[in-house]
């Protein structure tokens, strides 16, 4: 047998093994999904399962269960001008002055805008017009 075939026959060998472990993770995965269900908390928001005891709501909020389950209020409106949360929900958003969905844009130098969702610069807040990077 020469080195060529030996080479591709380890290389089988590791394949299998890899087939066989991602195969046993996504059983694993599955095992885990059913015994942690998706919940309603008691704004009416569905809490779905991460990993270990942590649990996230609409890409945005991730929490321990036991933190969910001892909210006493929605998300202040202080985090409107916030990036990372411009994907709350409407429930999420629900007490705020004005309900809107959450600027994705933040202010840089004044300069212009800079869009989270589609990692590009904007000359006015809610212009169309992309301006180029300064670099």
């Amino acid at each position: 047998m020469s080195e060529q075939e030996q080479a591709a026959g380890g290389v089988r060998v590791v394949r299998g093994m890899l087939a066989e472990w991602h195969a046993l993770r996504a059983e694993l995965r599955a095992i885990e999904e059913t015994e942690h269900p998706a919940f309603t908390d008691r704004f009416g928001r569905v809490w779905t399962w991460v990993s270990g005891d942590l649990w996230h709501h609409d890409d945005t909020l991730a929490l321990p269960r036991d933190m969910i389950d001892k909210l006493t209020q929605l998300p202040p409106e202080t985090l409107r001008d916030n990036p990372n949360y411009w994907r709350l929900c409407e429930t999420c958003r629900s007490q705020w002055a004005d309900t809107s969905a959450v600027s994705a844009r933040i202010l840089l130098s004044g300069s212009g805008w800079y869009d989270v969702r589609d990692g590009q610069f904007y000359a006015h807040q809610w212009g169309l017009a992309p301006y180029p990077r300064a670099e």
